[in-house]
């Protein structure tokens, strides 16, 4: 850890702010690539929020397809809405589902509506809060904190 200060003020409270805003922001910074690496693949991008909420920093986005994935859906009816013609129409039977067009190998089916099971929730949220957690235990930050009052680092 640099050292900082003449000795008898080392730690002022403007210092200890501009340090933890640092931190959060490395931490923000990180998070919002994370967020990036995990969508930059889907078939649309995902915009993603930064906000302040005090001395909080708000990663966040309000994407449906992602929260759906992210939180999982229930058991649900889908039905054709009216651009659609009274059926929906969606490709079985495939070996590869990159197909160009439907009919090309499998076949096409039509449904008036059905159930759907769901989907299985991914907890996104979780993941990208897991992989921030280390990056707030780097010793530096253990260090600092034991320098306000907290258990010496081991």
């Amino acid at each position: 850890m640099e050292s900082i200060g003449d000795g008898e003020d080392f730690l002022t409270g403007e210092r200890a702010k501009k340090i933890i805003k640092e931190k959060l922001a490395d931490v923000t910074e990180q998070t919002v690539q994370d967020f990036k690496d995990l969508t930059d693949k889907w078939n649309h991008k995902v915009d993603i929020n930064v906000r302040q909420d005090g001395d909080d920093i708000i990663v966040s986005t309000e994407d449906k397809a992602f929260l759906y994935l992210s939180n999982g859906t229930a058991t649900h009816r889908v039905e054709p809405i009216e651009k659609q013609r009274g059926a929906l129409q969606f490709p079985v039977g495939y070996e590869d589902w990159k197909v160009k067009s439907f009919g090309e190998e499998g076949h096409t089916a039509y449904s008036k509506g059905h159930t759907v099971s769901g989907i299985v929730a991914r907890r996104y949220e979780k993941y990208l809060a897991d992989k921030a957690k280390p990056r707030m235990e780097q010793r530096e930050w253990r260090d600092f904190s034991w320098s306000l009052g907290g258990n010496k680092p081991g």
